[in-house]
């Protein structure tokens, strides 16, 4: 039987987890129709962010991993609390960040009304003009009426973790984003919930 080395799981790794050299190993594994999809270098998963929970002994194929992310020029990071499961997000995800306040808790550049058109201040006007025959709401139908889009696209740089500073219950998640949507963020979330919409 013709075999192939290939990279496997030396430790379990959760998802979201960085994948460090001490948690891979090389096994030979017989070859089939499948092998092209099997990570044949360490270089590949190395110092990448998991997808998916992978057990011991696993192999690694080459979606299971991606880079970690690297905060984009003209960026800033900053945290946020979130009201919608962080748990679930990942370094590399990209989201958009929503106040359910309204529009008009929001301090300092006015945020983009959900329909993604614009300037309106109020949340209801421009939800209002944007609405399609579905009662949806622009490309991002399906958000809660007078809701406010604060960042369109803002990268998660790490998982969630407890937020300390805070005596509510929630948790805060590092996100890269353009300064006047972190100027938007930090304020909002002072005003009122913050979730984040998975794109």
């Amino acid at each position: 039987m013709t075999t192939t080395p290939v990279v496997v799981a030396r430790t379990a790794i959760r998802r979201g987890e960085t994948i460090e050299q001490t948690d891979v190993a090389w096994a030979d594994m017989p070859v089939s129709p499948t092998s092209r999809l099997l990570v044949d270098s360490t270089a590949l998963v190395v110092g990448r962010v998991a997808q998916v929970d992978i057990d011991v002994g696993q192999p690694f194929t080459t979606h299971m991993a991606r880079d970690s992310p690297v905060t984009p020029a003209g960026h800033t990071v900053i945290e946020v609390r979130l009201s919608s499961d962080a748990e679930r997000l990942i370094a590399g995800d990209t989201v958009s960040l929503v106040s359910a306040m309204g529009c008009d808790a929001a301090v300092g550049d006015a945020p983009e009304a959900v329909s993604g058109s614009g300037a309106e201040a109020g949340a209801d006007a421009g939800a209002d003009a944007d609405r399609d025959v579905n009662g949806k709401v622009g490309e991002d139908a399906g958000l809660l009426d007078g809701a406010c889009v604060l960042a369109r696209s803002a990268l998660a740089m790490d998982r969630s973790h407890a937020d300390e500073a805070s005596a509510s219950a929630g948790s805060v998640v590092p996100f890269a984003m353009p300064p006047r949507d972190a100027l938007r963020v930090m304020a909002s979330q002072e005003a009122g919930a913050i979730v984040a919409v998975t794109r």
